[in-house]
């Protein structure tokens, strides 16, 4: 392991956003100007080269999901810095796509087609494959896409019949406010619907690396908590949030469920990025 002091910020590749590059480079000068390190932008392909990059000792901040924030936590690489809110909500949930065109009704898909994200993906597999395996008694095939745009992609194309993915809700009204396939203003972007919603899920979070001594840590930490949107920046519209605040208990109860309730299913432990014999998408 390196070292020297991490400086990249990684994130996962954006793929809801054009241009982010050239905003997210400005960012890291900005944000790394404020706390006293050379900030270099990272970007990530998928879940594993995040954790990957942490092993190396290249990166000092990160937007994590959660359960690949947990892993982190666990292994000593990485410490939990600040959580954003969504729609006042620290929280969302995992939901089953279906094409616009098919069946609303869960129950006549048997032995679909699935996509799913990422074995580390909480909304995308973890939290969704036991219940949708009782629901439909079994699958067809599974594919894991990589992301969450590429699910929905593979659903609005029919690649695969059902896709697991995020949203979240008006808790007053059911209706979905966020979610891959609608855009703020929430015009629908991809002709897919979803038709099941499992689990809460702790929203991803920024975490830091252990490597950094803690007054960095400390100071990464209140810069973030302090900031507003117009500081944040490209920050703000890739975590989709006008807010961060701190990551508390609450948050790691809620990493915690989600993994127990995976491993009722038969999904491995944490710390094992193993899965069911599921294909990979070479896209």
């Amino acid at each position: 392991m390196s070292t020297t002091l991490p400086t990249g910020f990684a994130i996962l590749r954006a793929q809801h956003l054009l241009g982010y590059q050239t905003r997210f480079r400005a960012t890291c000068t900005h944000i790394g100007e404020a706390i006293g390190v050379a900030l270099e932008p990272h970007t990530a392909r998928d879940y594993g080269e995040l954790t990957k990059a942490f092993e190396a000792g290249t990166v000092g901040l990160a937007w994590v999901p959660p359960i690949t924030a947990a892993r982190l936590v666990r292994r000593h690489l990485a410490l939990p810095l600040a959580l954003p809110l969504r729609h006042g909500r620290p929280s969302y949930s995992s939901v089953v796509v279906a094409h616009e065109d098919a069946s609303p009704d869960l129950s006549t898909y048997r032995t679909p087609r699935v996509g799913w994200v990422d074995p580390e993906s909480a909304a995308g597999y973890l939290a969704a494959r036991g219940p949708l395996l009782e629901r439909c008694g079994g699958f067809a095939s599974e594919q894991f896409f990589g992301s969450h745009s590429a699910v929905v992609d593979a659903v609005a194309i029919r690649a695969v019949d059902l896709g697991a993915n995020f949203g979240a809700f008006d808790e007053q009204t059911g209706e979905i406010v966020e979610a891959e396939w609608i855009d703020a203003e929430g015009k629908k972007l991809r002709p897919v619907k979803a038709i099941a919603r499992f689990a809460t899920i702790p929203n991803d979070c920024l975490v830091v690396s252990t490597l950094w001594p803690r007054e960095l840590q400390e100071k990464a930490r209140a810069w973030f908590l302090g900031a507003s949107r117009a500081e944040l920046d490209i920050i703000a519209d890739l975590l989709r949030t006008d807010r961060l605040v701190p990551v508390d208990e609450a948050w790691q109860h809620g990493v915690d469920h989600v993994l127990t309730e995976a491993r009722a299913h038969g999904l491995p432990e944490l710390g094992s990025r193993r899965s069911h014999d599921v294909k990979r998408s070479r896209s």
